[in-house]
C-alpha cells in the first residue's frame, strides 16, 4: 500500500534499478561505438596496436559488466 512504510525503499529501488538500466543501455552503445573504431583502426591499419588491445580490454569490461547487470 501506499501509505506502508516500506514504501519509500521500494521507491528507491525503483529509481535504482531505472539508473542501472540506463548506465547498462549508455554501456551497450559506448561500446559498440568501440567495437566500431577498433575494426576501422584494423582495416586501416598503421595504428598503434596498443589502442586495440586496450579496446579489446575495455570491451571485455563492458561485457562483464553488462552481462552482471542483466541478470
Amino acid at each position: 500500500p501506499v501509505d506502508h512504510w516500506g514504501q519509500r525503499f521500494w521507491d528507491i529501488g525503483r529509481e535504482e534499478r531505472a539508473l542501472v538500466e540506463e548506465l547498462v543501455e549508455a554501456l551497450k552503445v559506448t561500446r559498440e561505438n568501440l567495437r566500431a573504431c577498433q575494426g576501422t583502426i584494423h582495416l586501416a591499419g598503421g595504428f598503434d596496436p596498443a589502442y586495440v588491445s586496450e579496446a579489446q580490454a575495455a570491451m571485455k569490461i563492458a561485457d562483464i559488466v553488462m552481462a552482471k547487470a542483466t541478470r
